[in-house]
């Protein structure tokens, strides 16, 4: 005996525009009508048996799937018709309130990190600009003071050896007007000494030409700004005098020097050589 079909679950099968049409909810199957028992074999018996036949089954459209035919539990859902996730089946959960509300605010907050983070990026551009533009001015800067260093070395080297040429030149002339002067007297020698050699001069004309060349002599030391240092009768002075040897006397303070052994000389107010005097002292008490 045929047993009652459950309800098939709410899908369609694959068809035409008559099964899209079908209704979700099928009816329990009904029950299968009973076949009648096999007719026992009476031809053994002599008997003539019945020809009893069942009546074929009426196929229609829409009728319920029988309890012979499988079922089946998931068919494929139509391409045009929208699919609803279930959380059950796919195992996720949707979210909170309160979890939306955090999602929201953290991603509020990374916004507003992306937005300081592109105001410092674009500070730090615009200070990297000021930079360059600074070390541009710098660079012409240190390219135009290292041209003017190079001129002034260029200046100071050629003031340099000017100032040599210019000293050494100096020099030479010094030289040429004292040796000038000198050869001046040594005309004057000459003269002096060919009068001495004649047989018709005398003594007293020699000593007048020495004493004339003498004068001659100091008059050109002293165009030179040289100038003899006072000894005989002045008190000893250190810087200026030398003494080579003392004499104990009463006659003289002591410290007076008593006579010049050799001349010192000053150039203006250089000393050239000091005189080298003798000196008074008191006598030893005996």
């Amino acid at each position: 005996m045929a047993t009652n079909v459950p309800p098939r679950p709410q899908a369609f099968r694959l068809g035409g525009e008559a099964d899209r049409t079908r209704p979700t909810d099928v009816p329990p199957a009904q029950s299968a009508p009973q076949s009648a028992p096999p007719p026992a074999d009476d031809t053994r018996a002599g008997k003539a048996t019945p020809d009893v036949t069942a009546p074929p089954a009426q196929v229609v459209a829409d009728e319920p799937v029988l309890a012979d035919e499988p079922v089946l539990a998931d068919e494929p859902v139509l391409a045009d018709e929208p699919v609803t996730p279930d959380a059950s089946t796919s195992g996720r959960q949707a979210f909170s309130d309160d979890e939306t509300i955090r999602l929201l605010m953290d991603l509020a907050s990374l916004q507003e990190d992306l937005e300081r983070a592109r105001e410092q990026t674009n500070s730090a551009r615009r200070h990297v600009e000021v930079v360059k533009e600074q070390l541009a001015k710098t660079t012409t800067e240190k390219t135009t003071l290292q041209e003017q260093l190079q001129r002034l070395m260029a200046e100071f080297d050629n003031y340099r050896r000017r100032v040599e040429r210019e000293k050494a030149e100096a020099v030479e002339r010094g030289k040429q007007a004292v040796i000038l002067s000198i050869l001046e007297v040594v005309d004057n020698f000459e003269r002096a000494l060919a009068t001495g050699r004649n047989e018709g001069g005398s003594l007293v004309d020699f000593l007048a030409g020495v004493e004339l060349i003498h004068r001659q002599l100091t008059d050109s030391l002293t165009s030179m700004g040289v100038v003899s240092i006072p000894a005989i009768g002045e008190i000893f002075d250190p810087t200026v005098h030398e003494a080579i040897a003392t004499d104990e006397t009463n006659e003289y303070k002591p410290n007076t020097v008593l006579e010049e052994l050799k001349r010192g000389y000053k150039l203006g107010d250089r000393l050239l050589r000091p005189a080298m005097v003798r000196v008074a002292v008191r006598p030893a008490s005996t």
